[in-house]
């Protein structure tokens, strides 16, 4: 039976590139840090892809507006050499959050334009 209180599949599976649950790289960071990098985690697996991008990109924007970001120690790796998603949660966890969000927001735009949403 699956816990959706104790390790949602949506943020306890382990995603590509990632070595541990969302949660252990998360309670390490600021609030909207934190939520950047929650949105990207899931993105794809619980909701629409594109929604949760966006939301994710809110976040960097309101971390890097506020300066409630910080390169983050002690969690487990991220190989951003996998998927562009572990590629942003490397750079999310490092504190290069303008880079994650040039990156994620390209992303976001291919999917709306493909969508015909653009």
């Amino acid at each position: 039976m699956t816990d959706l209180i104790n390790h949602p599949p949506h943020y306890a599976t382990i995603q590509p590139g990632f070595t541990a649950e969302c949660i252990e790289y998360t309670r390490h960071m600021a609030f909207a840090q934190g939520n950047a990098m929650k949105y990207l985690y899931r993105a794809g697996s619980k909701g629409d892809v594109a929604e949760d991008l966006a939301k994710c990109s809110w976040y960097l924007r309101d971390a890097l507006d506020h300066g409630l970001y910080a390169r983050v120690h002690g969690t487990p790796r991220i190989d951003p050499n996998i998927t562009h998603k572990s590629m942003a949660g490397h750079l999310i966890l490092t504190g290069r959050l303008r880079e994650a969000l040039a990156g994620i927001e390209r992303i976001g735009d291919r999917i709306n334009e493909y969508r015909g949403e653009a």
